[in-house]
């Protein structure tokens, strides 16, 4: 119905001027009353903490006047999308019950492959790409670590869709690349973690998820389709 609804009426100018005003829009429609908060544990968050909240809405104007300003800010807002999303997934999935009675041996197997992967100088220009799409990535992973990523991305998510569907593209229900992207990354990070589980013998450590995931051809000709099949 959203969606009939945009088509109809149709889609804001991109100006820097509009975006901020979406987002604020954005903003106070979800924090107004409980509605969203009942759904989104992010949300919830956000509405007990006023300085976590005034943080993000800076962060968020900041970044999307970055990316207005970018010399193609359709391609950049969609690269913006796909470190969202492998952010709330790679930290969304680790919360899971599933792997609860897990999570520590996870904790350790993935500060061991970070370290040596900082000690590797082969892997800082990916080290580099984890840092510039995570928040909180100067704190070592661990259950704070995945609460407060998973609490950023999850809200992040919301205005970067609602920003999607008001100003940047027209979003079709049977060709909706957000969710088949976020569908198949999920389906990767599930798997990788598994593994890690079945091979808790290894004692040098597991990379980041964001880094073993780039490795893998398929979600990286996802991510070249997307990126390069912009709708203006």
């Amino acid at each position: 119905m959203f969606r009939k609804f945009m088509s109809f009426f149709g889609r804001d100018e991109l100006t820097e001027e509009n975006v901020i005003k979406q987002i604020h829009n954005c903003l106070d429609m979800v924090f107004r009353g409980d509605y969203f908060a009942k759904k989104y544990v992010g949300v919830e968050a956000f509405q007990k903490r006023n300085d976590l909240k005034n943080a993000f809405i800076e962060y968020i104007e900041n970044e999307m006047r970055r990316i207005v300003a970018a010399d193609n800010p359709y391609r950049e807002f969609r690269e913006k999308i796909i470190k969202t999303i492998k952010v709330e997934v790679i930290n969304g999935v680790l919360l899971r019950e599933e792997f609860e009675y897990a999570r520590d041996r996870i904790y350790e197997t993935i500060n061991r492959g970070i370290k040596a992967a900082e000690d590797n100088e082969s892997f800082t220009p990916a080290m580099v790409l984890v840092t510039q799409a995570e928040r909180f990535s100067d704190q070592p992973w661990g259950y704070t670590k995945l609460v407060h990523e998973s609490t950023w991305a999850e809200v992040e998510g919301i205005v970067l869709r609602h920003l999607q569907v008001m100003v940047f593209e027209r979003v079709r229900k049977d060709a909706d690349w957000w969710n088949l992207y976020h569908q198949a990354y999920e389906k990767y990070v599930t798997d990788f973690y598994r593994l890690m589980i079945a091979k808790a013998e290894i004692t040098e450590g597991f990379p980041h998820p964001m880094l073993a995931a780039m490795g893998n051809e398929s979600l990286m000709h996802m991510e070249e389709v997307i990126l390069n099949g912009v709708d203006k």
